[in-house]
């Protein structure tokens, strides 16, 4: 079944275009990256798809189901999806317990069930509970980012859209929970081998693609 299906999204500010006729379908239960140069639309579209923006033409549906087309447009908090901005948009006057849990239902939950719900989450994103009652301010960027992912799964949600989360993480944090991989050699390069204005012409790291 399809997750995600969009169909002919434009959007434009001003007399810029963004995004021009965008067709995309995501089946459920896959991973999908969306690359491109900075300015391309990618956030625009992700924005979109969550709720946060309106196309001007196109439409949007999650599950088999419109939450996007013409004047019918779903509000973010019910379309069942987590999404993660560049930036985290954490609440600065809330802790991390409180960040985590703040698209719970209060009606639903107890005050023990969401303090376990986010020391759950927190263990999954490989952060230490004892992080609950700091506020970002007192955490890395890093730390932060992991923090906004952790709420963006609270709610179990069907889409989890991730806006680059670990910008801020270096690549060992970035990487997924698990055993750690073996070490593997660095190959040799020459010490020209940097440029400041062409950059790596034979970089021994992995290179991240454009965004």
């Amino acid at each position: 079944m399809t997750a995600l299906s969009v169909r002919g999204l434009f959007k434009r500010y001003g007399r810029v275009p963004v995004l021009n006729g965008i067709d995309l379908d995501i089946a459920r239960g896959s991973l999908t990256a969306i690359l491109g140069p900075s300015g391309c639309g990618k956030t625009t579209l992700l924005r979109i798809v969550a709720g946060f923006d309106r196309a001007d033409a196109g439409t949007v549906a999650l599950n088999g189901t419109d939450v996007s087309s013409g004047r019918k447009v779903l509000p973010p908090d019910r379309r069942a999806i987590g999404y993660v901005a560049q930036e985290g948009a954490l609440f600065p006057h809330l802790d991390v317990q409180a960040n985590i849990t703040f698209g719970l239902p209060y009606l639903t939950t107890g005050r023990r069930q969401r303090r376990d719900r986010a020391a759950a989450l927190l263990e999954l994103v490989s952060l230490d509970p004892s992080l609950a009652r700091r506020y970002p301010h007192q955490l890395s960027g890093g730390q932060q980012q992991r923090v906004a992912l952790a709420r963006a799964l609270a709610r179990k949600p069907s889409l989890v859209l991730l806006d680059e989360p670990f910008s801020s993480s270096t690549p060992a944090s970035a990487r997924p929970p698990g055993p750690p991989s073996p070490p593997r050699s660095r190959p040799r390069t020459s010490p020209r081998s940097w440029s400041p204005t062409t950059g790596p012409k034979h970089c021994p790291w992995p290179t991240t693609s454009p965004s």
